[in-house]
């Protein structure tokens, strides 16, 4: 790994020494333990030192295992929205990588 994906990979985990402070007064424990792992998430995102699904992939399993909230982290996964915005998100990139949008619209404009 380049040293500059791996500093940049090393900046991603900085939010997870969040977990050692104490939560804001007023703040529920339970949103400050997710607080890091979102951080985190983002920032790697924004980062790019690994691709975006690496990325969150990373963070739910530390989440897993860190907070051991097992049925927590994969509840979402049971949502009949979460597979439609995952559908949609692979529609999307199929039609991108393969320029089906734009060979449609020479189509139509033939």
């Amino acid at each position: 790994m380049e040293k500059d994906k791996l500093i940049k990979m090393l900046i991603g985990f900085l939010p997870l020494l969040l977990l050692f402070l104490d939560p804001p007064e007023g703040m529920d424990p339970k949103a400050w333990g997710l607080f890091p792992f979102y951080a985190g998430a983002i920032l790697m995102v924004m980062l790019r030192p690994v691709g975006e699904a690496t990325a969150l992939a990373i963070f739910l399993g530390l989440y897993a295992v860190i907070m051991r909230g097992h049925t927590v982290a994969l509840s979402g996964f049971a949502l009949t929205m979460t597979w439609l915005v995952v559908g949609a998100y692979i529609i999307a990139q199929a039609f991108r990588d393969t320029n089906l949008g734009k060979r449609i619209s020479f189509w139509m404009i033939r």
